[in-house]
């Protein structure tokens, strides 16, 4: 089983992070004229795993489905006098907030309206400046020792910060800020050194599948 973790740096201390190693998915559902649907059931499946989490619109046409596994998805949204709406390839990322908004044609719910467009991947749900690093990176840059973590410096502006002794991890500093003002979380577990401002522990290339540096603006969870 792959894990997911973030890696996140808190310019002010002594803020903490503990950020899910997750993703969601969210956005609303509309009608022709552009009115919000209620009560739209609304299913979003794992392509890799075919697990499914469903919710239903609320009132002003808006649905949430958080704490999901990273991956690609699959959206579908069906309501009394609509045709089926299907969304496919929506890739998502660790800690990441995908808006998909649903536009519902009117007909027969056994029809469907498959949508193969790309979603849009711009960040409107969070001001949180980051970067992940994928799985891509993960298995194909040279990793010494095959630790992960060394990645962590191809975020602009961070730089290590290595003290006596300290073995496996680096401190880091990003922009300057200090490195004890940093955090790390684990899926979702708080995975932090507090003698050194490192990883507790880190997993080997094998069991990672991607990882997110926050640097600013990051949210009040």
């Amino acid at each position: 089983m792959q894990l997911a973790a973030l890696a996140a740096v808190v310019f002010l201390a002594p803020a903490l992070l503990l950020a899910q190693g997750t993703v969601t998915i969210y956005g609303t559902v509309s009608d022709p004229t552009g009115g919000a649907v209620a009560g739209a059931n609304i299913t979003a499946t794992n392509a890799a795993t075919a697990q499914n989490r469903q919710t239903v619109s609320g009132a002003d046409g808006g649905y949430v489905l958080p704490d999901l596994e990273i991956g690609d998805y699959r959206l579908t949204a069906q309501a009394p006098g609509f045709k089926t709406f299907v969304q496919q390839d929506i890739h998502v990322q660790v800690n990441e907030n995908r808006r998909v908004p649903i536009a519902l044609t009117l007909g027969a719910v056994t029809e469907n309206v498959t949508v193969q467009a790309d979603v849009a991947q711009v960040e409107t749900r969070s001001g949180a400046l980051k970067e992940v690093i994928d799985s891509a990176r993960i298995i194909e840059l040279p990793l010494n020792g095959r630790n992960p973590l060394q990645l962590q410096y191809l975020v602009a502006g961070s730089g290590g910060i290595t003290g006596a002794g300290q073995a496996e991890n680096d401190s880091v500093s990003i922009n300057g800020s200090r490195a004890n003002s940093n955090n790390y979380t684990l899926d979702g577990a708080d995975n932090q050194d507090p003698f050194f401002n490192t990883p507790s522990v880190f997993p080997n290339p094998d069991a990672l599948d991607e990882f997110s540096l926050q640097t600013n603006a990051y949210s009040a969870d």
